[in-house]
C-alpha cells in the first residue's frame, strides 16, 4: 500500500494532544520563567530586609501562579469550550476577564514597586 496525504493525517486526538504541547510550551514557559524570577527577587529583597518589596512580590508570584492554572485548565480540558457562537463569545469574554486579573495584579504591584525604588533612599 502506498502512503498518501489522506492515508498518514494525524488522528483527532493526536492533533488536540499536540496543540496542548504547543499552547503549554508558549504560554506556561512564559508563566514559569516569571515565577523564578520573582522568587529570585524575593530571596533578594529578603537578604536586603526590604519586607514591603517581599510582600508586594510574593503577590506578584501568587497571581503569576494563578495565571498558570488558568492557562492548564483551559489547555487541560478543552472540552470546556463551547461549540456554539453565542456560547463561545461569552466564553471567550469570561476568560479574557479572568486572564486579566492575575496580569493586572501582577503589572499593578510591579509598577509599585517601581515607583517605591525611585523614592527610595538606598538606591
Amino acid at each position: 500500500m502506498v502512503e498518501t496525504a489522506s492515508t498518514i493525517v494525524a488522528p483527532p486526538d493526536r492533533l488536540e494532544r499536540a496543540l496542548a504541547a504547543f499552547l503549554r510550551q508558549e504560554l506556561i514557559s512564559p508563566i514559569v520563567a516569571l515565577i523564578g524570577f520573582l522568587d529570585m527577587l524575593i530571596v533578594e529583597a529578603t537578604r536586603s530586609q526590604l519586607d514591603e518589596a517581599v510582600a508586594d512580590l510574593a503577590r506578584m508570584r501568587g497571581a503569576s501562579v494563578d495565571l498558570g492554572t488558568l492557562v492548564n485548565r483551559v489547555i487541560d480540558t478543552p472540552e470546556t469550550i463551547p461549540n456554539e457562537q453565542n456560547a463561545i463569545e461569552a466564553f471567550r469574554k469570561r476568560l479574557r476577564h479572568d486572564l486579566r486579573t492575575p496580569l493586572n495584579t501582577i503589572k499593578g504591584f510591579a509598577a509599585m514597586l517601581v515607583e517605591d525604588f525611585k523614592a527610595s533612599p538606598h538606591k
